[in-house]
């Protein structure tokens, strides 16, 4: 009888779990990127985090040294949206300061999650804490780069792109 009964229950489980599935889209963005200074010290490789929303929360970017000798990228020089930008590892309550220099060595390469520092915010009661808000498309990014005195800006618009859209 036991058995019978759980035989019975899981069945009801089951066709209620069939019945409240539904159909989700899933979309795949790619980064459109417009240069507008190109550099010839290094090499970037911007990308744009999306969430599921279709909102973009974080610029990643790829930094590599094409050359022999240290580069420092200087960030009070750099900005994201024409606002100060907030590298991730940064406290949150530090937004809105300038990060110090980065330094990549000769043939070396960093990887670092960029913030619009107008996006970082804290919510208070219950549930608050930090958090960090979308930011406003299209990205325009500047980030001056430095090598034994001689400096170069790259410059560049960020744009979220549909790049195909998957129905299950």
């Amino acid at each position: 009888m036991k058995k019978i009964f759980f035989l019975l229950i899981m069945l009801l489980v089951l066709t209620f779990l069939g019945c409240t599935s539904t159909g989700t889209n899933k979309i795949n963005y790619e980064t459109k990127e417009k240069v507008y200074s190109p550099i010839k010290l290094a090499l970037i490789v911007p990308n744009l985090t999306i969430d599921k929303k279709g909102n973009v929360t974080a610029t990643s970017i790829l930094i590599s040294n094409i050359t022999d000798k240290p580069l420092n990228i200087l960030w009070e020089e750099s900005s994201i949206n024409n606002n100060v930008i907030f590298k991730s590892g940064m406290k949150y309550i530090d937004a809105g300061k300038t990060p110090p220099k980065t330094i990549i060595f000769p043939k070396g390469s960093e990887y670092l999650e960029l913030y619009d520092s107008s996006t970082v915010y804290y919510q208070s009661g219950q549930y608050g804490g930090w958090r960090i808000n979308k930011m406003r498309t299209p990205v325009k990014m500047i980030l001056t780069i430095e090598q034994d005195g001689n400096k170069e800006q790259y410059i560049s618009e960020l744009n979220p792109q549909v790049k195909e859209n998957i129905e299950n």
